[in-house]
């Protein structure tokens, strides 16, 4: 889809967290922040408010951080429009792209425990990748770093718009994924251009499931998000998410099917490791936390995390886009370089 496209979501319209700049991380014996000036809040709050009321439509809610620790938030809209359900700060929404951060953790886990290298090439843990037609048969094998930073070459989806294969539960992820390769093409010799792909970070999860020797969904859940605490986020529907999933508003003019905007919550085919993740905005100041370096260290040691989020590894042409494991960096006209879960302004209406 098109940046324009993805920009017209409202299922995305929620999650962003305002990071109060941190310095060194807190310890445990240290008082509890500073609450923000209210001045800044009011600010914040009529930034948001401003952009919710160009069309009203979906939910929002945003947080802020400050010292490593969430000290404010507030919910925009309904989670559904029809009953007037009022959206809070325990609503679940589709995360999208922002789940690519978990599957770039998964990648600097195995390499901390030795399971796997960067530089591994692909087929060596999912034979499979070699089901893409070869455009280039000269070309090494692509790497697992090389899907991990959108260098691969490889194109973004299997197709422009509505993706057959980005329909079904996450337990079919896989079995999609394969069906998908045979009809993947390689845009750009791998290694040689920056091309944003979704359809590599899914190759990239299948490959890390095979090298822990462990499911994918069942990884996730016990190295991450429950180290993490992140109690509300979950691959699926589930019962107790089930009342508080926001609904998803398409407000675009293209011929699209009505119903993919729920498509997003946890029935995303092969688009499950890049793309499938409901959570809050609760959770994800935890996964905020830990990228600012406030842990827990169990999950990731802190010199792996400094390394991953200072390797940048390519551009796009005109230099305003790069990519590390997990995340993206994007560097504005004036100079500023703001550091992103994957494309979150490509899918979200929201400011950082």
């Amino acid at each position: 889809m098109s940046l324009r496209t993805w920009r017209q979501w409202r299922s995305f319209l929620l999650l962003q967290l305002l990071a109060a700049a941190a310095s060194a991380p807190l310890s445990h014996s240290q008082s509890k922040p500073r609450l923000p000036d209210p001045l800044a809040t009011s600010v914040i709050d009529q930034m948001f408010d401003q952009e919710f009321t160009k069309d009203k439509a979906g939910a929002l809610t945003v947080g802020l951080i400050k010292e490593g620790r969430l000290v404010w938030t507030k919910s925009y809209g309904f989670i559904d429009q029809r009953h007037n359900i009022p959206a809070t700060e325990n609503t679940v929404y589709g995360i999208g792209s922002v789940t690519k951060i978990f599957t770039g953790l998964m990648l600097l886990q195995l390499v901390d425990r030795g399971k796997v290298h960067l530089t591994d090439p692909v087929e060596r843990f999912f034979p499979e990748v070699n089901l893409i037609p070869k455009k280039y048969p000269w070309s090494p094998p692509i790497t697992l770093v090389q899907l991990a930073t959108m260098s691969a070459g490889l194109q973004a989806t299997t197709s422009t718009l509505g993706d057959p294969y980005a329909t079904g539960p996450p337990s079919t992820w896989e079995k999609l994924l394969i069906a998908a390769l045979p009809r993947t093409v390689y845009v750009y010799e791998p290694g040689t251009r920056r091309l944003y792909s979704n359809i590599s970070y899914s190759i990239l999860g299948a490959a890390l499931e095979r090298a822990a020797g462990r499911p994918y969904l069942d990884y996730v859940q016990d190295e991450i998000l429950k180290p993490l605490g992140m109690t509300s986020t979950s691959f699926f529907v589930t019962p107790d998410l089930a009342p508080r999933v926001a609904k998803g508003y398409y407000l675009g003019k293209e011929n699209i099917d009505p119903d993919l905007p729920q498509q997003q919550n946890g029935h995303e085919g092969y688009w499950t490791p890049l793309g499938g993740l409901l959570s809050t905005m609760p959770d994800l100041a935890k996964l905020m936390q830990f990228q600012l370096g406030y842990g827990p260290t169990s999950v990731l040691k802190p010199e792996t995390l400094e390394s991953a989020l200072t390797g940048l590894v390519a551009s796009d042409a005109d230099l305003l886009y790069s990519d590390g494991i997990g995340f993206s960096a994007v560097r504005n006209e004036d100079g500023h370089i703001v550091v992103l879960g994957r494309r979150i302004k490509a899918r979200l209406r929201s400011f950082i």
